[in-house]
């Protein structure tokens, strides 16, 4: 796909985490909103029953004339999914440059989270049913 001049991304995995840092979850944003142009291209490729089943392999010889006739009608008859508009360029400009943006709320819970005392489960189920007879 790099020979092509296309850029291959994936969005990244918690891997034991609790959450993504916000780089992280910029880029998995950035990610999923050119992943939905992409998921829905196929999707159309498997309207043709032959692409929504397992293609046997007495047929790869056949597979990438089949696509291509597949996606040639696709384009004949169909409207396209998305269209370019002017402002295009720029809103991606913007979101490729608030990737690396600081999230202003992710600095103000790290100031709170030093002052905010521990409380463990016990304590505080306690306090909400004592709330509540009140």
């Amino acid at each position: 796909m790099q020979s092509l001049g296309l850029d291959v991304a994936m969005p990244p995995f918690l891997d034991h985490r609790r959450q993504f840092t916000t780089q992280e979850s910029n880029e998995s944003r950035c990610i999923t909103k050119i992943r939905w142009t992409v998921e829905a291209v196929n999707r159309r490729i498997k309207e043709f029953k032959y692409f929504a089943n397992t293609v046997q392999n007495s047929s790869l010889m056949y597979l990438q004339d089949d696509l291509s006739i597949a996606c040639a009608l696709i384009n004949c008859y169909r409207p396209p999914i998305a269209t370019s508009k002017p402002e295009d360029v720029e809103l991606g400009r913007e979101m490729r440059s608030l990737i690396t943006k600081k999230n202003r709320l992710e600095k103000v819970n790290k100031d709170r989270s030093s002052s905010i005392p521990a409380v463990e489960r016990k304590q505080l189920v306690e306090a909400v049913l004592h709330m509540g007879n009140h």
